[in-house]
């Protein structure tokens, strides 16, 4: 259960940040 939560949460600060750096490189190109 703790891995899997572990896991769900590694998953989702990736995607976060991932979501997070195109948006900071849309914004320095516009």
């Amino acid at each position: 259960m703790e891995f899997l939560f572990a896991l769900m949460v590694m998953y989702l600060a990736g995607m976060g940040s991932g979501a997070m750096s195109m948006w900071l490189i849309q914004r320095g190109r516009a």
